[in-house]
């Protein structure tokens, strides 16, 4: 997820998240790991995965930083999510022109409750609202994929082949992070 900072937290936005809240401890609970933490343009933007814990979102966090902010007795109040939940909630929806979703479990929703909280759904109605478009969705995400499963397993080939029948203004590709897995 996203949101926005307040102009007076930019410069300082890693001192708060590590002094108003142990944002280590609330991931432990839902055994979640930092991939990325992007900082700039005013957003903060975690990517992460997520073990066999509860579902952790945004939101999860954010309280975390409530409680905390509470706890210490301030007044400052933590930033809200701006992109919120997509609005295709399942793995396909009608279009004349298509965003495309190719990659492993991030793709494939896994650690989210519905299909409108993955970042294709997320995604696809941010591409929509900045084009002024309705697009399509065709997601072909599967969990546990590795590179060579994308390109020998079928994905690759279902993906190009309803490539070549419509329209396509958009597509991602996230995949690797299964690769290395069972390296570890």
């Amino acid at each position: 997820g996203a949101f926005t900072v307040p102009g007076l937290a930019k410069g300082a936005v890693e001192d708060l998240i590590q002094t108003v809240t142990d944002m280590n401890k609330k991931l432990d609970e839902h055994n979640a790991t930092i991939q990325s933490l992007d900082i700039g343009g005013g957003k903060i933007v975690i990517t992460g995965v997520q073990g066999a814990g509860g579902n952790i979102s945004v939101g999860a966090l954010l309280d975390g930083v409530k409680a905390n902010v509470a706890a210490l007795g301030t007044k400052t109040t933590p930033p809200v999510e701006t992109l919120g939940p997509g609005t295709v909630d399942a793995n396909q929806a009608p279009g004349s022109r298509y965003y495309v979703a190719l990659g492993d479990s991030l793709a494939a929703n896994i650690g989210v409750a519905t299909a409108k909280d993955g970042y294709v759904s997320r995604l696809q109605k941010q591409l929509a609202a900045k084009d002024g478009i309705q697009y399509g969705l065709q997601n072909f995400g599967v969990s546990g994929q590795t590179s060579a499963g994308l390109i020998n397993a079928g994905q690759l080939d279902a993906a190009l082949k309803f490539m070549k029948a419509n329209d396509i203004a958009y597509v991602t590709i996230d995949i690797g992070a299964n690769d290395l897995l069972g390296h570890l």
